[in-house]
């Protein structure tokens, strides 16, 4: 039987990243131990959203700084109101700024160039 990810969950990881008190590898480790395995479930498709976001955090350059989008998407109703909240974030992001700032940190630089 699979344990639930609770939104509740996810908020608090979320929170402690935003404060600076996981790193970014931290939070890459947790949600690749917590995100599309049999031992574990989202308790809804906005918890689901932002998992898939974090699980691949690492490809998609999302940062401390997406924290506050990804929130603000857990508290979608659906996984298509946590998925626009998250594309209407990323359509205005400066990913060539990114890219460049990202290049020297070891979890994003293999998606830098």
């Amino acid at each position: 039987m699979s344990q639930v990810l609770h939104r509740s969950d996810v908020a608090t990881v979320l929170r402690e990243w935003a404060a600076g008190v996981l790193s970014s590898e931290q939070v890459f480790k947790w949600a690749n131990a917590h995100f599309a395995i049999e031992a574990w479930d989202a308790e809804d498709g906005a918890v689901n959203e932002v998992m898939a976001q974090l699980d691949t955090m690492d490809m998609n350059l999302v940062t401390s700084e997406d924290a506050p989008i990804l929130l603000a998407a857990l508290e979608a109703k659906t996984a298509e109101g946590a998925a626009e909240v998250i594309g209407s974030h990323n359509a205005v992001i400066d990913w060539s700024a990114r890219k460049q700032r990202l290049s020297s940190e070891p979890l994003y630089s293999p998606f830098c160039k």
